[in-house]
């Protein structure tokens, strides 16, 4: 199964109403897979 990606990342913080640098969506992207 493939890893999240910083473009999901970035889709689950647009429906959380959350506004992440790019240094965050990283950071959460790494996070969320493992």
């Amino acid at each position: 199964m493939p890893g999240i990606t910083r473009e999901e990342v970035a889709h689950l913080a647009r429906l959380a109403r959350l506004e992440l640098s790019g240094e965050e969506l990283e950071h959460f992207a790494g996070q969320l897979d493992d």
